[in-house]
C-alpha cells in the first residue's frame, strides 16, 4: 500500500511502476477511494460501496480500450462530492502490468490528511487497510520530508506500522540539486532514528519516471531538449547526458525507480 499526504506523488509514482499512465494524477485532483491494482490481461474496473449488503460491485466496466478505461477510473477515483452519495469503499482495476502478474497488489490509498479536501479522513482508511498489506511504502516529499504531520504520524502510529515491512521512498529528487538530495535523506534518517524506525531509505522521481514512458528514443544528431520541471537536469544535464545515453535512459535512471520495483518486489517473496 502507498500512503503519503496529498500532492506527493503516489498516484504518479504507480503509474511509473506499472509502465503506463492508469491513474489520475491533476495536481487539482485527489485520489478519493481506496484503489487497488490487480493484474487482468484486459483491462476492467470494479467499484465496491460501504452499504453493499453482498460482495457484488455496485458497477462494473470491461470491453474498453486503455484511453477509455483510464477515463473510467478518474471518474471513480477522483474527488466528486456527487459522486460520493453512494459511499465508496474501493475500486479494483484489472490492468495488464508485468508487474502485477506475481499476483502482486499495489493499492493507491486515499491522502492521509485527504480530510482537508474530502472532508473524512484519509488516515483512517490507510488504518482499516493496514492489516491487510504486506508492505507499506510511505511517500514523502523531498521539501518537507522531516515535516509535523510526518512526525506525528509516524509517531502516533509507530507500533503499528513496526509490525509491518516499509520502504520510505523520498520523491521529486527531480527538482533539486544532488546535494540537496543527500541532505534531505540523511535529516529524514534522524528522524525516523528518533522515532525508532529502521528502514530504507530510497530518493525516487515519480515524475521522471513517468517522462520516460513518454519519451522516444531521439534519433542520431538530434539535440536533446530538457524540460523545464526537471531542474535537476538543467543543473547537472553534462553529468546526466554522458556518454551515448539518450533522454529517456537519463529520465529512467534519475528516477530510481528500478530499485524501489526491485525492494517491492523482494519483500513481498
Amino acid at each position: 500500500m502507498f500512503i503519503s499526504e496529498r500532492g506527493n506523488g503516489k498516484s504518479t509514482m504507480i503509474n511509473a511502476l506499472l509502465g503506463y499512465e492508469v491513474l489520475r494524477t491533476d495536481i487539482t485532483e485527489c485520489t478519493a477511494v481506496a484503489t487497488a491494482l490487480v493484474y487482468s490481461p484486459h483491462p476492467f474496473l470494479r467499484a465496491y460501496g460501504k452499504a453493499t449488503a453482498t460482495h457484488l460491485p455496485i458497477t462494473e466496466e470491461s470491453n474498453l480500450s486503455k484511453t477509455e478505461l483510464r477515463d473510467c477510473i478518474a471518474r471513480w477515483t477522483t474527488h466528486d462530492q456527487d459522486r460520493f452519495a453512494n459511499d465508496l469503499n474501493l475500486v479494483v482495476i484489472g490492468w495488464p502490468s508485468p508487474m502485477l502478474r506475481s499476483r502482486l497488489c499495489l493499492i493507491d490509498a486515499p491522502a492521509l490528511d485527504a480530510d482537508k479536501v474530502l472532508g473524512f479522513g484519509g488516515a483512517s482508511i490507510s488504518d482499516a487497510l493496514l492489516p491487510l498489506c504486506d508492505l507499506i511504502v510511505f511517500l514523502v516529499n523531498i521539501d518537507k520530508a522531516v515535516s509535523k504531520f510526518n512526525f506525528d504520524y509516524l509517531k502516533e502510529r509507530r507500533q503499528r506500522l513496526l509490525s509491518k515491512r516499509i520502504i520510505f521512498a523520498v520523491n521529486k529528487i527531480d527538482q533539486v540539486i544532488d546535494s540537496k538530495i543527500h541532505s534531505a535523506c540523511d535529516a529524514f534518517k534522524g528522524h525516523l532514528t528518533e522515532l525508532l524506525y529502521d528502514a530504507e531509505i530510497l530518493p525516487v522521481s515519480a515524475l521522471a519516471g513517468v517522462k520516460s514512458l513518454r519519451v522516444n528514443r531521439p534519433t542520431g544528431g538530434s539535440q536533446l531538449s530538457i524540460p523545464p520541471t526537471l531542474r535537476v537536469l538543467e543543473k547537472d544535464d553534462v553529468k546526466v547526458f554522458s556518454g551515448d545515453s539518450s533522454y529517456r535512459e537519463a529520465l529512467h535512471r534519475l528516477s530510481n525507480l528500478d530499485s524501489l520495483r526491485k525492494r517491492i518486489m523482494e519483500n513481498i517473496n
